[in-house]
């Protein structure tokens, strides 16, 4: 994400979801879950296998966004979700018009265009990155800056859920930050979902409860040959279970989805407060799941 400075006190964008929203065959408005993923592949690829599942209601429509990427360096936890915070509220500061381009050329790259409307879109998009530095950059994709904006534009914080999947990687943030980004997350009502020692953790409790693991090897995830531990530990179940192998921007991700009750159940025996998840072993990305999978709308 490009740099932002802190605005203070903000308050989200609220709107009648029924305005605005496309009306379901059950006379229902869609709920928004906008997944922010700190990880550019595999928490992405997650999310948005599940988002084709059938177990998600045709009411619940999930968009995932990795809005601030590789072009901005590695932020702690409580930058992430302040990033997140302030790109939120300065979209909704956005005049109506340019929300509506954002929203129709992110729709026109989606639908497929030809090259000639997609350089058109690209010479107007040059003209929003010079209106908007603090939103856009020429360093990231359009297509994804794109449908980010889009997506916000339509955020109803009555409505909708903000859900951030980060890290507890002990060895990079602080006890301060971490806290500070939980404290944070709650203010804005916020859905955290946290891994400890990471989301490839959250990604083996599909397979197995690593009962055979003592907690302290786990936290340590020690790092061999380029791969932590629970990356050695999926790449060797996966090829047991499946016969396929793990990697970060390339796996079976549905077999992850098809497991998902399993992956929920087996969670719930590690730790899952986000405040308890900063020095224990657990994951509370399964309680985004459950707000997903069972969410009344």
């Amino acid at each position: 994400m490009t740099g932002y400075k802190s605005t203070g006190n903000m308050r989200l964008v609220r709107k009648q979801p029924f305005q605005v929203r496309e009306i379901s065959e059950i006379r229902e408005p869609r709920r928004i879950f906008i997944i922010f993923t700190e990880g550019v592949e595999t928490e992405q690829r997650y999310f948005e296998e599940l988002s084709k599942s059938e177990n998600v209601k045709k009411n619940i429509q999930i968009k995932v966004l990795n809005r601030w990427k590789e072009h901005s360096g590695r932020s702690n936890q409580f930058q992430v979700v302040d990033d997140i915070r302030e790109f939120i509220f300065r979209v909704t500061e956005i005049d109506e018009k340019d929300k509506s381009r954002f929203e129709s050329y992110s729709k026109q790259i989606v639908d497929g265009c030809t090259n000639k409307t997609l350089l058109n879109i690209a010479n107007k998009n040059n003209k929003l990155i010079q209106k908007y530095p603090d939103l856009m950059s020429e360093k990231e994709n359009i297509q994804n800056q794109l449908f980010a904006l889009a997506t916000i534009t339509t955020y109803d914080s009555t409505y909708d859920k903000i859900c951030i999947i980060i890290d507890r990687d002990v060895n990079s943030f602080s006890e301060e930050q971490y806290q500070n980004a939980i404290k944070l997350s709650e203010e804005n009502n916020f859905i955290l979902g946290v891994s400890n020692p990471c989301f490839e953790f959250f990604l083996l409790m599909h397979i197995c409860d690593m009962s055979k693991f003592s907690k302290d090897d786990i936290l340590e995830n020690k790092k061999e040959q380029d791969k932590t531990l629970m990356e050695r530990t999926l790449d060797k179940l996966m090829k047991e279970e499946i016969g396929t192998s793990f990697k970060k921007q390339s796996y079976d991700v549905k077999y992850f989805i098809e497991n998902i009750d399993k992956g929920i159940e087996n969670s719930k025996l590690y730790q899952f407060e986000n405040d308890k998840l900063i020095n224990e072993v657990g994951t509370s990305v399964f309680t985004i799941l459950d707000e997903i999978l069972n969410s009344p709308y």
